[in-house]
């Protein structure tokens, strides 16, 4: 399974890790002025795209983990 690519509609495209864990990319966005939204939905401005995951994998010492 974790050579198979992890996407789904929810949190987008990502991967499965050796600890069983899915990494996939985490939006930071800012929060707009009110006198730059242009409609009531339109409230955040995306300033960049990280890689979300629980921990680094050299500190993950639980039981999935082949150390």
């Amino acid at each position: 399974m974790k050579p198979v690519p992890a996407g789904d509609d929810c949190l987008g495209p990502g991967r499965i890790r050796e600890d069983d864990r899915k990494i996939h990319p985490a939006w930071l966005c800012k929060v707009k002025q009110p006198t730059q939204s242009r409609h009531d939905w339109d409230l955040y401005t995306p300033s960049n795209v990280t890689q979300a995951a629980c921990r680094p994998l050299p500190d993950n010492t639980g039981p999935l983990v082949n150390v």
